[in-house]
């Protein structure tokens, strides 16, 4: 069966292509020759006019002629119009379904796929933004985690070498403060100084207001009470234990020496006496300084040592966040920019912006034929190749996404 097919009226005009324009070079010659016989006669009435100046009857004739050129110009175009109608009929079938398929179309079947694949590209974009964000802030608070972690490692270190110190020139104290009268109990109340550290001051070690800005105050504290478990207590409770006896161990064994130095004081003259009493208070200074000094270096290496471990959890959390970020599939696209003006002094502020990065070099007319829209364009691809743009409330960027 014979598949019926509906025929224009401009399709049946392109099938009688053949017949019309075989009358063309009869039309063109034709045409042609009225052509140049008109030129040639206005030709010869500016000779004239040239050679002899104007006159009233040489204008009237220059009339009668332009009104013969008229006539002429409507034959001409009576004659050749069948055929040229004919033309512009089929360069519109031709042009017509280069329309339907032309990329630079507003229309067609191509924008369409693009606005489709446009919208989806925009869609995947910000997805993905919202992804890296998040991406991006767990990163931020698994740093400041680190961080935080980091400063309590230091905290509990400094106040427990602090703590050690302490008692250290507790016991010093007593020791430098011995007399002849108390050197006989000196010793039992060096015993009786405690050796370990409390459960009262382990809990006061690395207390500190934390001030966090991606996690909350309660999972900073979080982080000190997980910092501060019994292990831990364990550990420095021993450590103080070793410490402290071996400190006292030391003073005790100086007790002697020191009450024959409390005997020759008792014994000397008084410019003697002083000069012992003198030695006594200095070496009681210097070893003031010396535990502190010692406590201020051991919290000093066990910064660094924190400092260390907190760049490798760091590194390892960065690491960790970039391969996040580059398994997304980012779709090619062509960024762009948008420009919406909210007030029309906007429009001044384009003008503005617009003249001093370009109009400035121009020559006036060509400025004259700039448009507010060729300068509106001019922004919106100023911001995308110089990341600069106009920073004001009266416009606003937004971001276009075309899929390439």
């Amino acid at each position: 069966m014979t598949e019926e097919i509906a025929i224009s009226e401009s399709e049946l005009q392109v099938a009688n292509l053949v017949e019309i324009v075989q009358t063309a070079p009869d039309i063109l010659r034709s045409n042609r020759t009225r052509h140049d016989k008109a030129v040639e006669y206005g030709n010869n009435l500016l000779t004239k006019a040239e050679e002899n100046g104007m006159s009233y009857d040489l204008d009237k004739l220059m009339s009668d002629y332009q009104d013969k050129l008229k006539t002429t110009l409507k034959t001409i175009k009576e004659a050749r119009q069948p055929f040229t109608q004919l033309v512009d009929a089929v360069s519109s079938q031709f042009t017509s379904l280069e329309a339907d398929i032309n990329p630079t179309g507003k229309a067609n079947i191509y924008f369409n796929i693009q606005r489709v694949r446009d919208i989806y590209v925009a869609e995947k974009i910000e997805a993905q933004k919202k992804k890296d964000a998040l991406i991006l802030m767990q990163q931020n608070k698994d740093k400041e985690t680190i961080d935080i972690e980091k400063q309590v490692e230091i905290n509990v270190n400094s106040d427990f070498n602090s703590y050690l110190s302490g008692v250290k020139r507790a016991m010093n104290n007593i020791f430098e403060g011995m007399t002849l009268e108390s050197s006989k109990s000196i010793g039992k109340v060096l015993n009786a100084t405690p050796m370990g550290l409390s459960q009262q001051s382990f809990d006061l070690l690395g207390n500190r207001a934390y001030w966090p800005q991606y996690i909350t105050k309660d999972e900073a504290q979080e982080i000190l009470k997980a910092k501060k478990t019994e292990e831990l207590f364990t550990d420095l409770n021993d450590v103080c234990g070793i410490d402290l006896s071996e400190y006292r161990r030391e003073l005790i064994e100086k007790i002697p020496s020191k009450i024959k130095e409390l005997e020759a004081i008792a014994a000397a003259g008084i410019e003697e006496k002083a000069r012992l009493e003198k030695e006594a208070t200095d070496r009681k200074n210097l070893e003031a300084q010396r535990l502190l000094d010692e406590a201020e270096k051991k919290a000093k290496e066990a910064a660094q040592s924190a400092e260390v471990a907190a760049a490798g959890k760091t590194f390892e959390a960065t690491i960790a966040t970039q391969a996040q970020l580059f398994q997304a599939e980012a779709p090619k696209t062509k960024d762009g920019y948008f420009i919406t003006v909210n007030h029309r002094a906007g429009y001044a502020l384009l003008f503005q912006f617009w003249f001093e990065k370009e109009g400035h070099g121009l020559t006036a007319d060509k400025i004259e034929k700039k448009t507010i829209g060729q300068m509106k364009a001019f922004a919106e691809a100023y911001a995308i190749k110089n990341d600069e743009k106009i920073v004001s409330p009266l416009l606003f960027y937004k971001e276009t996404y075309k899929a390439k």
